[in-house]
């Protein structure tokens, strides 16, 4: 499979035909987004969705993609509220996962934690034909154990990086080059609010299990459905 140079519009009809209404769609997080693929979904999310919703995983974010007027047809769920994404969490369309960061791979395996689809930023490939993670690997991994759907962008500044998987060809839905540069970290300083820590723990206090609260009397978050 080679990849293809698409237009915003040609890219969500692609889209269109492999996400369905209901599904849950995964992405890299931070510099890892990508961002051709990201902005078709919420660009063109009515007709993708085709009358249904999407559930979105928010990680830490860097663009500004995700908006909370998209929530007319998105749920957005997540582990935090950080950069840009405090908005939807203002706006109140931002359901929070109760779970430590590193027991995500373990729920999304576990599937408490669905991923149908995986949009994915790569390197261009070797001379192998494998095609890298590039600038992330956390969650990833679990996702494209699960995710019925894979669908990469492979963008020119992403570097081949060493790791515990890599991409082919064979393992991909629909492959597409990026029209857009990856996303570049953003170090500004944070606002004097955002400095403040939360006070020290209570003795004796614990963290409870990860989604512990959810039981079968409560009404179940965008994640859970």
């Amino acid at each position: 499979m080679n990849a293809t140079t698409l237009d915003t519009a040609s890219v969500a009809t692609r889209l269109s035909t492999l996400i369905r209404a209901g599904d849950h769609i995964w992405w890299g997080q931070a510099t890892a987004e990508p961002l051709t693929l990201t902005r078709a979904l919420v660009e063109h999310r009515h007709a993708i969705a085709q009358g249904g919703r999407l559930s979105v995983f928010v990680g830490i974010g860097q663009s500004e993609t995700l908006q909370p007027a998209q929530a007319d047809v998105i749920d957005f769920f997540g582990y935090a509220a950080s950069g840009p994404h405090r908005q939807l969490a203002r706006a109140g369309v931002l359901d929070i996962v109760p779970s430590h960061y590193s027991h995500l791979p373990g729920l999304i395996r576990a599937r408490t934690l669905r991923a149908d689809v995986l949009l994915v930023q790569v390197s261009p490939p070797d001379e192998e034909g494998r095609y890298s993670l590039g600038l992330v690997h956390e969650y990833i991994p679990a996702a494209l154990d699960r995710a019925r759907v894979i669908i990469a962008e492979v963008n020119p500044g992403v570097p081949w990086t060493h790791g515990s998987r890599h991409l082919t060809a064979d393992d991909i839905d629909l492959l597409v080059d990026a029209a857009r540069a990856r996303s570049a970290w953003n170090a500004a300083r944070p606002a004097p609010r955002s400095r403040l820590l939360p006070a020290t723990s209570p003795a004796g206090s614990r963290t409870e299990p990860p989604c512990r609260w959810v039981s079968a009397t409560c009404p179940k978050p965008s994640w859970r459905r």
